[in-house]
């Protein structure tokens, strides 16, 4: 049951991290104090998660099949073949547990033959 309840949090924490990625900065004082709030808000339901012995996976790095899904590639010759640009949707553990796999996109460069 625990889990079960801790895994309806994932979608929640998945649209405030939309909300705040879609956002600019605030130059209104009165839209930073509702920022502000929703920020609380946002905080409380990850300190939910914290008090639960919760944790995000970690996606630094290379990708890692065992912890992480690939949903999308990029060609980035900057970048080591298979690092991680971004994150789509995190991941998380309880213990050694795997609650939910984040889901990442990964490089891919066009400057070296396979």
């Amino acid at each position: 049951v625990r889990e079960s309840f801790l895994r309806e949090l994932f979608p929640v924490i998945d649209s405030f991290d939309r909300f705040f990625q879609s956002t600019g900065p605030m130059t209104d004082p009165r839209l930073q104090k509702w920022m502000d709030g929703i920020r609380a808000v946002y905080n409380s339901v990850l300190m939910i998660l914290r008090n639960n012995d919760v944790k995000e996976i970690p996606t630094r790095g290379l990708f890692n099949p065992k912890f992480q899904t690939a949903v999308g590639i990029e060609t980035r010759n900057d970048l080591p073949p298979n690092s991680i640009i971004r994150v789509e949707r995190r991941g998380f553990v309880i213990g050694k547990k795997i609650l939910r796999t984040p889901e990442v996109i990964v490089s891919k460069r066009s400057d070296i033959v396979e």
